[in-house]
């Protein structure tokens, strides 16, 4: 039992990281009210709020100038 427990850790810990990295890279959206994720915010332009994936899908891809006005319209 604490072998498994502290694999869980371990690996929650690693997660911590690698969700730093998804957020400063926009690849997932901050939490505006975490204060990990407003430094963030403020230090890297790339991070947004906005889930790309919270979108009703329309069958073909988005141009980078739909995708800026999207962006545009989340904060």
């Amino acid at each position: 039992v604490c072998g498994i427990a502290g694999v869980i850790f371990l690996w929650d810990a690693f997660e911590f990281f690698r969700q730093q990295k998804r957020v400063k890279g926009g690849h997932t959206p901050a939490n505006p009210n975490s204060p990990r994720h407003v430094k963030i915010l403020v230090e890297h332009p790339a991070a947004t709020t906005l889930d790309w994936l919270d979108r009703n899908p329309r069958g073909k891809p988005y141009s980078p100038k739909e995708l800026d006005a999207l962006k545009a319209c989340a904060k």
